[in-house]
């Protein structure tokens, strides 16, 4: 979805396959977290199938190059984009994101618990829609920066009404994001200006994800890319 910024800049919004208004793919196999890891084969499509949908979506706005932002599973795409694409790529921004799907993705037993609760509840109306968001966002949401809950409750309530989601869906994207290896060789190769931002208290995907994606694009840095890094926003967790 392009929007206009300011100065006559633009930008897009990419809702990822599987989410949204965006292509479903729902006759496609939805595989569980254990046989998405004993046969990697039984994913539908991968993290570089997301990318591609990316570069599909910059080729039909006409845009030759972007500045890249993406969060958590996004910042994933987004890395993967920049690997494979480069020169599509203006700047590279990752944010609660990881560079290899077993690096800092295990939440504490109390967080994956409470989360598997929320989001066990069934959501059959916007307005429980609503309510899950706003209690998603209590438990994850950043403990210094106060959150407004109608705003939160609203974004959830329209997402529903646009599109309420499935869990097939979600289990296609947890498996893409299982079998897509490891980047970080891949990403001290990219010689894209690059920002990883990250929460030291994050319950989801831990700080040393966002620092892991900090060493690598460092280290590439001192090899004389223009990239930067950026490790934590203190004491902060998910915006």
């Amino acid at each position: 979805m392009p929007v206009r910024g300011h100065a006559g800049a633009q930008g897009g919004l990419l809702r990822n396959r599987d989410t949204g208004l965006s292509t479903h793919l729902a006759d496609a196999p939805a595989p569980g977290w254990f046989t998405t890891m004993i046969r990697p084969a039984s994913a539908p499509y991968r993290l570089e199938d997301m990318a591609e949908d990316a570069v599909a979506v910059l080729d039909a706005l006409g845009w030759e190059s972007a500045h890249l932002v993406g969060t958590s599973p996004g910042g994933m795409i987004a890395q993967t984009l920049a690997i494979r694409h480069p020169s599509r790529v203006r700047t590279l921004t990752s944010i609660m994101s990881t560079p290899a799907a077993r690096i800092g993705t295990m939440p504490r037993m109390a967080t994956l618990k409470a989360i598997l609760k929320i989001s066990g509840m069934p959501v059959t109306s916007p307005d429980q829609a609503a309510r899950e968001a706003v209690a998603m966002k209590r438990l994850i949401g950043s403990p210094r920066y106060p959150f407004d809950e109608r705003e939160v409750g609203d974004i959830g309530r329209r997402s529903y009404e646009r599109h309420p989601g499935t869990p097939e869906g979600d289990a296609r994207q947890r498996a893409a994001v299982a079998v897509s290896g490891d980047r970080r060789k891949a990403l001290a190769k990219v010689r894209v200006p690059t920002l990883v931002l990250h929460g030291e208290d994050d319950p989801v995907i831990r700080l040393k994800a966002g620092q892991a994606g900090a060493v690598v694009t460092d280290a590439s840095s001192r090899r004389g890319s223009r990239s930067c890094a950026c490790a934590a926003r203190p004491s902060a967790r998910r915006g």
